[in-house]
């Protein structure tokens, strides 16, 4: 079982009026060092029990430096205050709690004052003091949000079409009002979904897919303006649209994507090779398994985007480094303009989960696992400095 902390790293420039700058120069330097400050001892009930990320659907900052950190094992929100201490708890279940009702995925703040979690096919929202407002329901599953300007949020709902086809339809809705603008929608036709093979077997239809990192998706996030960035990760281009729906900017991502190892390829070959021996595939499965049109050959070119509270785009990079201590991002800026390349390194802890990461006004706010440590959970402190 993986040992969770909650990790707070600080330049020592905080609300600095010329962070912005600073940050920049830090970027550029190559590699940020996450180092621990055993001094910054907050408080740890919160967390008591908990050793799982995977516990943990999402951690947000309002303005004035309190932490929200959703549990989805216990439904609740915690937060926390500048300082670290417990200042809050409260529950997110729904009186329909079902068990897709209960399906917990992401946590949003909007406005600094409206949290927004989204679950299955709907949204809770809550002020800052976890008191209920309301909630907004939708026909199809949502696989995405993030929080803009002025009570709109942008979301990807899931549209199931015919014969196998679907349409992730991006959309900006009002959380008061209700009201919907489509942005722009993407048509996938699941028949032909790289790594995917169906066969008819005495267990029924089978599906064997490789749902790995190599697989595209598409990434949605927000500017410091309230705009949306929205991409596909099999394409080399962002798009940045405002909250009207209206596309103003395209990012350029210029560098190749990382070629997938041989090796790697033909592991997977044979360990589904294996599997449909044994469920007694038939031939014309095994034909699909040997085209060269099965396999990706290349990895999408990024795995995320973040942005920085001083309006930097993240694009985070799949690089030969990234299951060890690194995590590759290029910076860019508020108006898409390439700045430089730049690694987290995580210092002894496991490469960071980045729903459980937030940059904020010159600190890294994140859920971090330490495997080197007894399991206990603590809030930490620390200085980013360069390697």
């Amino acid at each position: 079982m993986k040992k969770l902390f909650c990790f707070l790293l600080t330049t020592g420039l905080f609300l600095s009026t010329g962070w912005a700058e600073k940050s920049v120069d830090i970027y550029k330097t190559g590699i940020v060092k996450i180092k621990n400050d055993p001094s910054y001892q907050p408080a740890l009930q919160w967390l008591e029990g908990d050793d799982d990320l995977d516990h943990f659907a999402g951690l947000v900052l309002d303005e004035q430096n309190n932490v929200y950190i959703l549990d989805r094992e216990k439904l609740n929100i915690i937060k926390l205050d500048a300082g670290g201490q417990l200042a809050g708890e409260f529950s997110i279940k729904s009186e329909k709690s079902t068990s897709v009702y209960d399906k917990i995925n992401e946590l949003a703040i909007l406005d600094n004052k409206y949290l927004l979690v989204r679950g299955y096919s709907f949204i809770r929202i809550f002020n800052l003091d976890g008191e209920h407002i309301k909630d907004i329901e939708f026909d199809f599953p949502l696989y995405d949000m993030t929080a803009l300007r002025e009570n709109k949020i942008a979301c990807r709902g899931c549209i199931m079409l015919k014969d196998q086809k679907t349409k992730w339809h991006i959309f900006i809705d009002d959380i008061l009002s209700e009201t919907r603008t489509p942005v722009v929608d993407f048509y996938e036709d699941q028949s032909k979904r790289k790594e995917t093979v169906q066969f008819k077997s005495k267990l029924g239809l089978l599906t064997f897919s490789n749902y790995s990192a190599k697989s595209p998706d598409i990434y949605m996030q927000h500017t410091t303006d309230g705009h949306l960035i929205v991409g596909q990760s099999n394409q080399p281009d962002l798009y940045i649209y405002d909250i009207n729906g209206t596309q103003k900017a395209k990012i350029a991502l210029n560098y190749n994507r990382l070629e997938i190892d041989p090796l790697e390829t033909e592991k997977f070959y044979q360990f589904l090779k294996e599997k449909m021996t044994t469920l007694g595939a038939p031939d014309s499965a095994f034909k699909v398994l040997e085209s060269k049109d099965f396999y990706y050959q290349y990895m999408p070119y990024y795995y995320d985007i973040k942005t920085d509270s001083e309006g930097h785009i993240l694009v985070f990079k799949h690089t030969q480094e990234e299951d060890h201590i690194f995590r590759v991002y290029q910076v860019f800026s508020k108006e898409g303009q390439f700045i430089c390349e730049t690694k987290m390194d995580a210092g002894g802890f496991e490469s960071p989960k980045l729903r459980l990461l937030q940059f904020f006004h010159g600190d890294i706010y994140a859920l971090l696992a330490n495997p080197s440590e007894t399991p206990k959970i603590q809030l930490v402190k620390s200085p980013v400095v360069n390697q």
